[in-house]
Order: C-alpha cells, then sequence, then structure tokens
C-alpha cells in the first residue's frame, strides 16, 4: 500500500505546462440515462427495454489551452446501447454519432499545477440516431425507428492527471439531456407511445479520456 500510495503523490506532482498545450486523444463514457422504453416482455416475464441515454459512447477530442484559466475542447463519438435484458432470440439496440463543445475553466489558475481541474459545460449535436428491434424469432417484429437530428448541452468535472511527459489522463463525472423526435424517413413503423416518439437520452456518465500532448 505504501508503495502505491507513494506511486500515485509522484505522478500527481509531475509538472504539466498550461499556456498553448494541445492534447489529442481517446475518450468513452459509461452512461445511465434517466428513463427506459418498455418494448416487451420476456419468456421469463422479465419487461425488455431500452434507454436513449444508457449505454457506452467512445470517440476521440481535441482540447487547448488558452490560458491558465480557459480550455476549449471538441470531441465526436460513437454512441451505442443495447436493450435491458439479453435473449436468444430478440435483440435490440440504439446507435448514433454525437458531436460537442466544451469550454471549461481551470484550476488552480496557475502555471504548471501536477493536477488540473476542469469545470465545464457546452453543446451536443447528435444525429443518425436509430432504434433497432428484432423479435421475430420470438413471434414479434423487425423494427427499424429512426430520430431527427438534435441538440443538447451537457455539464462535466474532468481531473487532468499527467502521468509521462507527453501523455495525461481525464477522468470525471458527465450530466448530458437531449430529447430525441421521431423520424418517419427511413422507419419501417409508426408509434403512437411518447416514449418512443420523442425519448429522453439524458442522464449521467463516467468520462474517461487518454491524451497525448503535440
Amino acid at each position: 500500500m505504501k508503495k502505491i500510495a507513494t506511486l500515485i503523490i509522484s505522478v500527481s506532482l509531475l509538472p504539466m505546462t498550461c499556456i498553448g498545450q494541445s492534447l489529442f486523444g481517446l475518450v468513452a463514457n459509461g452512461k445511465w440515462g434517466s428513463e427506459s422504453i418498455p418494448f416487451f416482455i420476456d419468456s421469463f416475464g422479465n419487461e425488455v427495454t431500452l434507454s436513449t441515454g444508457s449505454g457506452i459512447s467512445a470517440g476521440c477530442e481535441y482540447t487547448y489551452d488558452f490560458s491558465w484559466m480557459f480550455n476549449l475542447a471538441v470531441g465526436a463519438s460513437f454512441n451505442y446501447s443495447s436493450i435491458s435484458q439479453k435473449a436468444k432470440n430478440a435483440n435490440g439496440n440504439f446507435m448514433e454519432m454525437g458531436v460537442y463543445l466544451t469550454p471549461s475553466f481551470t484550476f488552480p489558475a496557475r502555471p504548471d499545477p501536477g493536477i488540473k481541474v476542469l469545470i465545464g459545460a457546452g453543446p451536443d449535436f447528435y444525429s443518425f440516431g436509430t432504434i433497432k428491434i428484432d423479435a421475430t424469432e420470438a413471434g414479434g417484429e423487425d423494427m427499424t425507428l429512426k430520430y431527427k437530428p438534435a441538440f443538447g448541452y451537457h455539464g462535466q468535472i474532468l481531473f487532468l492527471l499527467k502521468f509521462q511527459d507527453n501523455s495525461c489522463i481525464a477522468i470525471g463525472p458527465k450530466y448530458y439531456s437531449v430529447s430525441y423526435s421521431f423520424r418517419e424517413k427511413g422507419s419501417t413503423h409508426y408509434p403512437t407511445v411518447r416514449e418512443i416518439n420523442n425519448p429522453d437520452g439524458s442522464g449521467f456518465g463516467l468520462f474517461v479520456g487518454l491524451y497525448q500532448r503535440f
């Protein structure tokens, strides 16, 4: 335990240049949505749902420090979630693409901090939102539901830690808010249920990023 504690302290105290620093990295989110859409009941009597706000997302991000106090990040991600219960004769998922912009205040506001805390919020844009449900083997239907491009927003608190000369890792909680609207073009069915016509994709996530300075 002493060796682990010593390693953590040593990593956190590595100097990090702030002004003019550019970082590019791979990012991911584990997401927990605030709403689930019920689709069918499985053979064990369990309700099978799908959440447009849950699942995982993965993508890339570029960040730039304009000063000791201000950082701007732009990124793109692929978002995916699946039905709540695995079944041998039915499956379903929700997929979309997203881009986002995050201006953040950086603390502490001084040169070469060991750990940077970024508090930020910004807009999101989502497109190609699609729900696919295949329950044909269970006597159901093969369903494709399309959604219009949507704007949303997010807020986050990230802890950025340098662990090598030119590499950093970021981790922290993230809140996101977005609501989708059903689109007839490309859809195979025309639902009347509110949760399917206008699903809520809001929720909370855990953000993790691995960056390289250049």
